[in-house]
């Protein structure tokens, strides 16, 4: 199963990780599990992360609609494609979260972003880092959000 996923970006504005949601229908059969999907980006031969959950099944157990979630870059008044495939095991995640412990908080990293977490307080995470040019720090509880250089 191939499929042509095309997004445009009508907003005149460069997108950077833009998110994308959209819902695909599925013929009677076509696909039982949506964990087997792949997105790649025709433009650099790559796989892009995706997150697909069915959301209405065939009387055979198939699925009829399946929502996608992935992030797009896209230049202004561009329209990029996507191929969607389906193979016979669940696709790979293409990155690696590490983790580490300590008595009195976790930390969950993919080299991106990454979440800490204070176990001695049992709200929300307390600090949420994305990496760039720029990073960009919040604080959860306080509600608060900074810049760093």
């Amino acid at each position: 199963m191939e499929s042509t996923v095309i997004v445009e970006n009508t907003t005149g504005n460069k997108l950077f990780s833009a998110p994308v949601s959209a819902g695909m229908p599925f013929h009677r059969g076509t696909l039982r599990d949506p964990s087997t999907l792949r997105l790649s980006d025709i433009r650099k031969d790559r796989g892009i992360p995706l997150q697909a959950q069915c959301l209405s099944r065939w009387p055979d157990g198939s699925c009829r609609w399946v929502l996608l979630d992935f992030q797009s870059d896209a230049a202004a008044n561009v329209g990029y494609r996507y191929m969607l495939t389906a193979r016979g095991e669940a696709a790979a995640v293409g990155y690696q979260v590490a983790v580490q412990e300590s008595e009195t908080k976790v930390k969950f990293s993919t080299g991106r972003i990454s979440l800490q977490h204070d176990l001695t307080n049992h709200v929300l995470p307390v600090v949420v880092r994305a990496t760039s040019t720029w990073q960009h720090e919040i604080h959860v509880n306080s509600l608060r959000s900074k810049l760093l250089r």
